[in-house]
């Protein structure tokens, strides 16, 4: 890809500006002094945050709306018709894809990148978290909200080696993490997912060496968790004080806690998120801090305050039914079996019933996984669960190489406990938990639309006033 140079006297027009991505990168632009506009088709508060900043924002398809003479970049969801994309070819505008935007606008900052299959969300927002307890006033753009910033984007003044510092969520999803220019990048872990654009794990892994290669040519270095140790390259710069950092590092389950082990004593790190899993992308963060030599005490704080990310194992509601048994409402997005697994087992840790709603994300991985999820499910005991219809955004129902999908939806629609398409099938799971004896926690789980259900039934289950 050509290096697109950005301007500060050229407007910049996005389309798709109300993405949580797209309006993320808009404000970064404003905050750097960038005159941006923006559109989106359905608007929404992320267009929303955008025109409060000073942005010229629009709903839907107006070309004339954007300004003579800017450079136009539009998200990965605007189709190739969409009026704006066609009327800026005609006019002979300079157009690119967010890969092109977030290319050049990462050469602009010292970028610190977080990747990984599973956990890089939380841990992007963990790190800078933990660089803003710190004092590094860092720009940072997530994918979700952290629950103590109600955003996915920070906007600061920090610098690292005299440039404004960056903290940003790589998506490996369609390789477009490969377009960043980084000087420090974070992997939580790799396994297969996306098989929609990866076929097998070897491709996965080959573009996360690709994806570190690229920092190292940066004079960047590479931070392991400990899932990815094998990925350690000697050849990185200071790779040998993170690989010893990482040595001294050890996971206490039993304490929820972190302990690093030097010549003099041993630290203990508590981590408030709960379960394994967040153990793991603490694990990342506390070597990040450590690297960095941030205060000891601040890490500790960072570790145990963080609030995380919201659709991350959130709670909507909790409140007694008539039998005075607690019923707790959550929303994840857990949508890979590896992330399910890890809810699950969390939650059956609370000692409560647990009733799952599960949305299948893409028709592509319900068919590439299908055993595996049946099999989290059959393993914890939660044969009986209730079904969402599969999200399925790209179109893959129509497409004849998933013509097997058909046959293995009915056999999940037999075997579930029973389904929720619409909004207005929840009577039998209200039911459920109103009449259920014991503690219980109901988790819907998914990618696409279930947080909404999620949302729907919590306040149906507050109407009920049962509090």
């Amino acid at each position: 890809m050509s290096e697109i140079v950005l301007k500060k006297n050229q407007p910049i027009h996005i389309i798709g500006g109300g993405g949580v991505g797209m309006s993320a990168v808009g404000l970064l632009l404003m905050n750097g002094g960038y005159q941006v506009s923006a559109s989106d088709k359905n608007g929404g508060k992320y267009l929303q945050k955008l025109s409060e900043k000073g942005a010229f924002t629009w709903t839907g398809s107006i070309p004339e709306n954007i300004p003579r003479g800017a450079i136009i970049f539009y998200s990965s969801a605007i189709p190739e018709n969409d009026p704006e994309r066609l009327w800026a070819v005609d006019q002979k505008l300079e157009i690119h894809s967010r890969h092109g935007l977030l290319k050049s606008l990462s050469a602009q900052y010292y970028t610190i990148a977080v990747s990984g299959t599973h956990g890089k969300t939380t841990t992007t927002g963990w790190i800078a978290f933990l660089l803003e307890k710190a004092g590094y006033d860092p720009n940072a753009i997530v994918g979700g909200t952290l629950v103590q910033w109600n955003s996915n984007v920070r906007l600061g003044n920090g610098e690292m080696q005299n440039m404004p510092v960056l903290v940003i969520e790589a998506d490996e999803s369609d390789g477009s993490f490969l377009d960043l220019t980084t000087k420090e990048i974070v992997i939580t872990n790799i396994e297969l997912d996306h098989v929609d654009h990866y076929h097998n794990l070897i491709e996965v892994e080959k573009n996360f060496h690709k994806f570190i290669r690229n920092c190292e040519n940066n004079g960047g270095i590479f931070f392991p968790s400990h899932e990815v140790q094998n990925f350690m390259n000697p050849d990185l710069n200071s790779s040998e004080k993170i690989y010893e950092i990482n040595r001294k590092i050890k996971i206490n389950e039993e304490k929820h806690a972190l302990v690093f082990s030097d010549s003099r004593k041993d630290i203990t790190f508590k981590v408030g998120l709960q379960g394994l899993h967040n153990l793991w992308n603490a694990f990342a963060v506390l070597t990040f801090g450590l690297y960095h030599d941030i205060p000891v005490e601040t890490i500790q704080e960072s570790l145990f305050e963080f609030a995380g990310v919201e659709r991350r194992m959130q709670t909507l509601l909790v409140l007694s039914n008539s039998l005075q048994s607690v019923i707790s409402v959550m929303d994840d997005y857990a949508h890979h079996p590896t992330e399910i697994k890890m809810v699950l087992e969390t939650l059956m840790k609370t000692g409560k019933k647990i009733v799952v709603v599960w949305e299948p994300h893409r028709i592509s991985r319900l068919l590439r996984f299908n055993d595996e999820f049946r099999q989290v499910f059959e393993k914890l005991g939660l044969k009986k669960i209730f079904l969402m219809n599969v999200f399925d955004a790209a179109g893959e129902r129509s497409k004849p190489e998933f013509a097997s999908f058909e046959l293995i939806w009915e056999e999940w629609k037999k075997s579930a406990q029973g389904v929720i398409f619409q909004k207005n099938e929840m009577d039998e799971l209200l039911n459920l938990v109103l009449d259920q004896k014991e503690d219980t926690t109901i988790v819907f789980l998914g990618a696409g639309v279930s947080s909404d259900f999620a949302q729907s039934f919590a306040g149906l289950l507050a109407k009920k006033k049962v509090v």
